[in-house]
């Protein structure tokens, strides 16, 4: 199994292909269950079970209350901020990771780079969002930790005296991504080797 992203049905999403039922199935799902994201979905990465995918997306529409705006966050416009969400394979349930500390909206700026820990438990990523955690006061980019069964976000990146962020920017937990024509594909291999080609 492979997760995608690409311009498969006109709009640039993430999926997923079964390469034994040889089925395709779309993973940035609109909060409607009609289609894609209004915006574009990438850099998927599954879960060690290969049940989940996390992925970035500036989509506003995938189900969880998305207001802020990023100004030309990556585009020639302002448009949602770049947010970091799961995808349940088996449920089809689709989670905000990057929700502000009061659960009621996203990050006020991008999220990237989202990894899995070894057993699954917790998602890493990187944002210069300020509002997810009470101690965030730096203004800068963060490494943070998302636990997937209580929902809670801890901050990583602290300073010394772990009363707040560190005052520099860090940089993202996933390594860099190469980039290449087309749809690009993402696997995790046993041992959690990740590999990726352009296609």
């Amino acid at each position: 199994m492979r997760a995608l992203e690409g311009l498969l049905d006109g709009s640039y999403n993430v999926y997923v292909r079964d390469l034994v039922g040889h089925t395709t199935t779309l993973v940035s799902v609109n909060g409607a269950g009609t289609g894609g994201g209004n915006e574009r979905s990438t850099t998927p990465v599954f879960s060690p079970d290969s049940t989940e995918v996390a992925f970035a997306s500036k989509a506003s529409d995938l189900g969880a209350t998305d207001t802020p705006i990023c100004p030309f966050e990556g585009s020639s416009r302002p448009t949602s901020c770049t947010d970091i969400y799961l995808r349940d394979l088996v449920t089809g349930e689709t989670r905000l990771v990057t929700s502000n500390l009061a659960g009621d909206d996203s990050g006020n700026q991008g999220s990237s780079g989202a990894a899995f820990s070894p057993d699954g438990a917790s998602l890493a990523f990187q944002s210069g969002a300020t509002n997810l955690v009470a101690t965030d006061t730096s203004g800068g980019s963060n490494i943070f930790m998302w636990d997937l069964a209580t929902g809670t976000t801890t901050l990583v990146s602290q300073d010394v005296a772990g009363t707040g962020a560190s005052n520099g920017p860090t940089t993202g937990p996933a390594g860099r991504r190469r980039h290449g024509a087309g749809l690009h594909q993402h696997s995790v291999e046993p041992g959690g080797a990740r590999h990726q080609r352009g296609k």
